[in-house]
């Protein structure tokens, strides 16, 4: 009885290979299923983009990577700016102007030379954001004309007349980044 066993077990093992590789009935596979196709991240629904109209005084801290961040103090801010935000309008398909769900935009100043830890002078001021519903902010401040080229991105929390998060400085690679804090400056 044990050696039929042992010559059933090659047998028994060849059967399942063949089952696991596909064969079934002498016939070859057939193609494999297509893969399944991934639904696209849904767009985070807007907010109420009039919580961050008017006036807001901009902080930066933080010096990690930045060009000459070994001569900057390391401690206050290392610049502020002021920002000014208005709902962004935007064309619809009759050509009027609707405001832009959760969109906004407008100018910002640096109090100060900002070069030494930009690395260059500023060449425009616009500034641009989008409040999502849960809250969440982001600031897009372009001090240059192009993109990858050291325009400034933040990206925080509204609580109250105040924002509060971590910016970076968008490069082709990895830019200097730090902390921020956007207080309103009166409505």
């Amino acid at each position: 009885m044990l050696k039929k066993l042992l010559r059933l077990v090659p047998l028994v093992a060849l059967l399942g290979f063949s089952a696991a590789a596909g064969v079934r009935d002498g016939r070859p596979p057939g193609p494999p299923a297509p893969p399944e196709l991934q639904e696209p991240p849904a767009r985070p629904r807007p907010g109420d983009a009039s919580l961050l109209a008017g006036s807001w005084e901009l902080e930066f801290r933080g010096n990690a990577g930045l060009p000459f961040g070994s001569f900057l103090p390391r401690f206050g801010p290392l610049a502020t700016a002021r920002v000014t935000l208005a709902v962004a309008p935007e064309r619809d398909s009759a050509g009027r102007l609707v405001p832009s769900p959760g969109e906004l935009a407008g100018t910002f100043a640096f109090a100060g030379d900002p070069q030494p830890w930009l690395g260059a002078r500023p060449a425009g001021d616009w500034a641009g954001a989008l409040l999502e519903a849960d809250g969440r902010v982001r600031l897009q401040l372009n001090p240059f004309p192009c993109s990858d080229c050291g325009n400034l991105m933040l990206d925080g929390r509204l609580r109250g007349g105040r924002v509060a998060g971590r910016w970076t400085q968008e490069f082709a690679s990895d830019g200097p980044g730090g902390a921020f804090t956007l207080r309103r400056i009166g409505r």
